[in-house]
C-alpha cells in the first residue's frame, strides 16, 4: 500500500477479507495468514467474511477478497481469489492444488488515481 501510495494512490486503509467454505482453518488463517499481514502492514485490516455470497460455489475451501478504501471511506472491491479444483480434475488427482487470484488494475487506477501525480 505504501509503494502504491508514493506513485500517487489515493487509499487510505486495506480491509483483506477471508471465508472459509468449509470451516476447518480460523485457528491456523489468525496464525499464518492474520497476524503476520497486519505486523507488517499495520494499517491493513484482516479478518473472516463469513457472509460472503459469491464465488461459494466456484472456489473450494477458503477464498479471499481485497477491499480499499478512499479518503472519504468509500470500499472498493479490487482483488479477489481463491483455491479452485480446476487442476484436480485436469489431472485426475485428487492432491493438486490451486490458489488463483485477479486484480482490478483498471479500477485501483480509475479510482484511486494510481501513477497520477
Amino acid at each position: 500500500m505504501t509503494a502504491l501510495q508514493a506513485q500517487g494512490a489515493g487509499i487510505q486503509a486495506l480491509d483483506v477479507r477471508v471465508t472459509e467454505l468449509d470451516g476447518s482453518r480460523a485457528d491456523a488463517i489468525e496464525a499464518s495468514v492474520f497476524a503476520p499481514l497486519v505486523e507488517e502492514f499495520p494499517q491493513a485490516q484482516a479478518r473472516f467474511d463469513p457472509e460472503r455470497a459469491s464465488g461459494r460455489t466456484y472456489y473450494a475451501g477458503l477464498c479471499f477478497a481485497i477491499y480499499a478504501s478512499d479518503a472519504a471511506g468509500q470500499k472498493y472491491m479490487l482483488v479477489d481469489g481463491g483455491f479452485t479444483s480446476w487442476t484436480q480434475q485436469l489431472l485426475n488427482n485428487a492432491k493438486e492444488r490451486l490458489l488463483i487470484s485477479g486484480i482490478g488494475t483498471e479500477r485501483l487506477c480509475s479510482v484511486f488515481g494510481a501513477g497520477e501525480k
